[in-house]
């Protein structure tokens, strides 16, 4: 890895990956790049809204999807999986902070510049979309555990995600989903501010609208938080 003033570049792509907008490279301990996923350790920025992306790919196009920081925001620790637009500027779209005592609570904001120093990660945060508690860090960073489709407010649940509890956004309703090798699993939508807890193959919900339906062996099952 290089490092030149606020700027640092990686290999492990097809073309080297170039993270600019960094106040301290000096601080960085780990850099790595996996063709996909960039995880900067020690790195500070002042705000993340700051950093650009790009590279990676063949003839340099982009293809950093995310980047695992653990490092600091205008001076103040933060661990956090930023997601890169990797269509347009290489700027970050928002991205999830990790917290709690054992790091298996991700948080998402949609704009990067809302992921700051204050932000406390909970629910009721006026910036936060929604909430995702794990039983355990690995269990939360683990990769294909979810997939957040922010433009259509749509949380896809890997088969991983056994046990899992959603603390749905205070702006708008989540619809929420899975599909097994072009079988639909489960729909439905935790409705805005409601909870949903996921038990192994059970779900219950702390409102009356918000619904799983879910198929297995054939049959359908609902559950509701009327239920």
């Amino acid at each position: 890895m290089d490092f030149v003033k606020d700027t640092i570049t990686i290999a492990g792509g097809e073309s080297l990956v170039t993270i600019t907008g960094l106040t301290n490279v000096d601080s960085i301990t780990e850099a790595k790049f996996n063709g996909i996923t960039a995880v900067l350790t020690g790195a500070e920025v002042k705000n993340f809204s700051d950093l650009v992306v790009t590279g990676g790919a063949v003839d340099g196009e982009n293809c950093v999807r995310r980047v695992i920081w653990n490092g600091k925001v205008d001076d103040i620790e933060r661990s956090t999986v930023l997601i890169v637009d990797t269509y347009e500027t290489g700027k970050l779209k928002g991205g999830w902070l990790i917290f709690g005592e054992e790091q298996n609570h991700l948080t998402y904001y949609n704009e990067s510049s809302k992921l700051t120093a204050d932000s406390t990660g909970e629910i009721d945060d006026d910036s936060a979309e929604i909430s995702i508690h794990f039983p355990t860090k690995e269990a939360a960073l683990k990769q294909r555990t979810f997939t957040f489709f922010e433009k259509y407010d749509l949380v896809s649940l890997g088969a991983s995600a056994e046990y899992v509890t959603i603390n749905g956004s205070l702006h708008k309703d989540v619809y929420i989903s899975r599909t097994v090798d072009g079988v639909t699993a489960f729909n439905g939508v935790i409705k805005q501010g409601a909870t949903a807890v996921k038990n192994g193959d059970d779900w219950s919900f702390d409102d009356n609208e918000s619904f799983i339906v879910a198929t297995k062996d054939g049959a359908i099952k609902f559950f509701g938080g009327n239920k």
